[in-house]
């Protein structure tokens, strides 16, 4: 007898089949819509990538996901709505690269300097 397949896998399986279907439409579009389309097709697929991961979601939110219409374009949406900010996460992540590139430079100038 087959082994049931989990709510969590059934939800993935949608969300896999809802980016299919919307990178199968962007192929369609001109390279200038492409490139329009870039941040939605990034975010469209990290969101995907939450789904891959066993036990990312429990049976509930798995279930709320298989009965949302484009489950996709939903979570996408909100997620532009967010009060976050990738662009803060990113500046953080430059601060602390150029941090640590200044005591690198700072290392080799000590070094040299001796």
């Amino acid at each position: 007898m087959a082994k049931r397949k989990s709510l969590e896998d059934r939800a993935y399986e949608k969300v896999q089949r809802e980016f299919d279907e919307y990178i199968a439409d962007i192929k369609t579009k001109s390279p200038t819509e492409i490139v329009e389309a870039a941040y939605e097709i990034t975010y469209k697929q990290e969101i995907l990538c939450m789904f891959e991961c066993e036990g990312a979601f429990n049976d509930k939110q798995s279930v709320a996901i298989l009965k949302t219409k484009n489950a996709l374009d939903y979570l996408y949406n909100e997620w532009l709505d967010f009060d976050g900010s990738v662009v803060d996460t990113l500046r953080d992540s430059v601060n602390l690269a150029i941090e640590n590139q200044i005591d690198y430079f700072k290392k080799q100038e000590e070094r040299d300097s001796r």
